[in-house]
């Protein structure tokens, strides 16, 4: 019996130790279990953690690039309301200002060609113009003294020869002209 208490008690101990070893196990398992569900929780923390910092860097590229292109909208567009200013001055203050240098320009060479060229024909023509009409008024004058001549001459014919005492007016001293100079036809 001894032998059978014996047997009984190894038993009890082998199943004991069986039981201890299946707890053991079992805790090892739990262990290893938790050990991988931290693990696991670790891993996604991490996952978590990489992926909040990804996505703390795409939204800090985003809004990096949102002030970019921000940046550049305001600096487009003040290029553009310099290019405006610019093209205003261009159009209605130097365009035709230039314009006008060059209308000045072409006017001043046309006035000198026509000074330099033209000019001395122009004075040429106007004096050749002067010296006809004073040509023209020399020979009116002219005309005009034989006119008065040949009248002054017809009225000496007419009233002084046929007057009676013709010779008597010739010898006075009212005729200053000798009867030599007189061109009288008796």
């Amino acid at each position: 019996m001894e032998k059978h208490k014996l047997e009984a008690q190894e038993k009890r101990v082998m199943r004991e130790e069986r039981r201890l070893k299946q707890i053991e196990e079992e805790k090892k398992k739990e262990k290893l279990k938790e050990e991988a569900i931290q693990k696991e929780e670790e891993l996604c923390r991490i996952a978590r953690l990489e992926s909040a910092k990804a996505t703390r860097a795409y939204m800090l590229k985003q809004e990096q690039k949102r002030k970019d292109m921000k940046q550049k909208f305001l600096q487009n567009e003040a290029n553009a309301a310099n290019h405006y200013k610019l093209s205003l001055i261009k159009r209605y203050g130097l365009n035709p200002w230039v314009k006008l240098m060059r209308m000045k320009q072409e006017k001043e060479s046309m006035a000198l060609i026509h000074y330099e060229k033209e000019g001395k024909y122009l004075k040429q023509w106007s004096l050749n113009i002067w010296r006809e009409e004073v040509r023209q008024i020399k020979e009116f004058k002219l005309k005009e003294e034989q006119i008065k001549e040949q009248k002054a001459d017809q009225h000496y014919n007419r009233h002084l020869l046929s007057t009676p005492n013709h010779n008597e007016i010739k010898q006075s001293k009212i005729c200053p002209m000798k009867p030599n100079q007189m061109n009288i036809e008796d």
